[in-house]
């Protein structure tokens, strides 16, 4: 350990341990036993047990996605100066970064994912404001990131980091806006911009640093998109499940009284998806709660706008 840093070798071995975690039965077990309490607290009425069993929830599913997402998991080994530029990413160490950056491009692309190095530092798990910096003051490209121009904005919201202080979140996506990066790029098939990500696969915490800089609330998911409930549909219905998402988006400008591409309207969304959730026999979960709290909140907002 060096400078309160992990070695590279012991941060890909974390990262294995993880995903050996995340594939086990106990852990699935585990996983079943939490849905369960948390159902019953809910129904009945256990709010503060419903609450601390919700977060042992959002702690598991860090985990999983972690183990899904995080490219130490994957062992890819690179060339040089790849695999010690990532290293030193990776590990936060600015003096091995300026070594492995010296003669080198940085905007060069290395792996399966042809990654870039500011790519590669808003992937890993430990993300460095200072590193981020570095890399931008080296003439680095604040929207090369990866293929099919998943750019660095795009992965701020990959997966939940319950770990990274909002704050952290907030400071690297301000970083990169003011060099350029684009908040409204389209990715992949999908062409999903940074908000749709941070929607579908991000936390609050990501959403909100993404539309304090002006990311478009109202903008709707492609005719491509996936999950096959997502094209033509806005922020706002996509968001339905998550309070404090819905409620970000709202205090940012988006239209409660909007119509997707498919001339449905938020309200009657967000009612027929509680009708048929309810149809199939829920009664207390955290689904049903978190619509049921954003169904409230729309129906109230006008009278505070």
């Amino acid at each position: 350990m060096a400078n309160g840093w992990l070695r590279p070798e012991i941060v890909r071995e974390i990262a294995a341990q993880r995903s050996r975690l995340a594939g086990s039965q106990a852990f699935r077990e585990r996983n079943a036993r939490l849905r369960t309490a948390h159902a019953e607290a809910e129904s009945n009425g256990d709010t503060r047990r419903a609450e601390a069993l919700s977060e042992a929830l959002r702690r598991q599913s860090a985990v999983l996605l972690a183990a899904m997402r995080t490219p130490e998991a994957r062992f890819e080994l690179l060339p040089e100066p790849g695999q010690a530029l990532f290293d030193a990413i990776a590990t936060g160490d600015l003096a091995r970064l300026e070594e492995a950056l010296a003669g080198s491009d940085p905007n060069a692309r290395y792996g399966a994912r042809s990654e870039t190095a500011l790519g590669r530092a808003l992937a890993v798990e430990r993300r460095s404001p200072a590193v981020l910096r570095y890399l931008i003051a080296a003439g680095a490209d604040p929207n090369a990131g990866f293929a099919k121009g998943v750019t660095p904005l795009h992965e701020l919201g990959v997966y939940p980091r319950p770990w990274e202080p909002a704050e952290t979140t907030a400071t690297l996506a301000r970083l990169l806006v003011e060099v350029g990066a684009d908040l409204e790029a389209e990715a992949g098939t999908y062409r999903w911009t940074p908000l749709h990500r941070a929607l579908l696969e991000g936390t609050p915490q990501v959403l909100d640093a993404l539309l304090r800089l002006g990311a478009d609330p109202n903008r709707p998911f492609a005719d491509s998109s996936e999950p096959w409930f997502s094209p033509g549909r806005l922020p706002l219905q996509m968001a339905g499940a998550c309070r404090a998402m819905a409620e970000s988006l709202l205090t940012h400008g988006a239209d409660p009284r909007a119509l997707d591409a498919r001339g449905e309207g938020l309200l009657p969304y967000l009612e027929r998806q509680l009708d048929r959730h309810l149809a199939l026999g829920a009664v207390g979960d955290l689904y049903r709660t978190e619509l049921e709290a954003v169904i409230g909140m729309v129906r109230s907002w006008p009278s505070r706008c």
